[in-house]
């Protein structure tokens, strides 16, 4: 395995990349890329590892969804909590870049969690994960939390139409069928959530809420999740709840 820095590279110039030498101030660079402002100013009490797929140009609208919508959601409760997209559950479970490692060894008295999708796993590989200092999601994966019942419902209330949440309920339901015909978990939102989405926006009537579902559920979605909701209060459990 080989890594390449890509700090204050100029790529309007031909750049000739080269394998990184992984030492303090590689790893430190990496901590100042992935914590922003933070890094300079006050190490954060909590950084959460997650699953996503990590930026890897300033334009990558896609690039950490999962940590972006985590931002959003838990920044009045938990301000000094930073979450970063890792990569994949396997990536996040073995640390396998080693910035956690970093991340606690560079800044004292940081606590670092490492937090993945629920997916298929059972109660006792949960429980085993628990034991490798590894947290698992209660649902399945995030968009299950997002396109929850109880958020879609304050979306519609938000937009002056709290009497749609009914046929709001039987659309998602009805993309969650196709996608359990197709051969897929009948819980899986994610592989629904573009029916969802499309569903969403055509029944409230909605126009620039997000150009895909992932830019919905990052910019519509997450600010309704708030610390009232049973929604919230579900996800907070799976994460910071000892």
């Amino acid at each position: 395995m080989v890594f390449l820095d890509f700090f204050d590279k100029n790529f309007d110039r031909p750049v000739t990349m080269a394998p990184a030498v992984v030492d303090r101030r590689f790893w430190q660079n990496t901590l100042d890329v992935a914590l922003g402002d933070l890094a300079e100013l006050v190490a954060p009490r909590q950084v959460v590892l997650c699953e996503g797929r990590p930026a890897t140009t300033a334009v990558d609208g896609k690039a950490e969804f999962d940590a972006r919508c985590f931002q959003t959601i838990f920044a009045t409760e938990y301000p000094d909590t930073s979450f970063i997209s890792v990569g994949n559950a396997m990536e996040v479970r073995q640390d396998t870049v080693g910035l956690g490692a970093t991340i606690e060894a560079l800044t004292s008295g940081t606590k670092v969690i490492r937090l993945i999708d629920r997916d298929d796993l059972s109660d006792q590989e949960v429980s085993d994960l628990v034991v490798e200092g590894v947290r698992a999601l209660s649902r399945r994966h995030l968009e299950a939390y997002l396109y929850d019942n109880e958020i879609l419902g304050k979306l519609a209330t938000a937009y002056g139409h709290p009497e749609l949440i009914i046929d709001i309920s039987e659309a998602k339901r009805e993309a969650l069928d196709i996608i359990a015909r197709d051969g897929k978990p009948d819980d899986d939102v994610k592989s629904a959530s573009g029916r969802i989405y499309v569903a969403v926006k055509r029944i409230l009537g909605l126009t620039q809420v997000g150009n895909s579902s992932s830019a919905f559920m990052r910019d519509t979605l997450a600010p309704l999740m708030t610390p009232e909701t049973i929604t919230y209060k579900d996800l907070k459990r799976a994460i910071f709840d000892e």
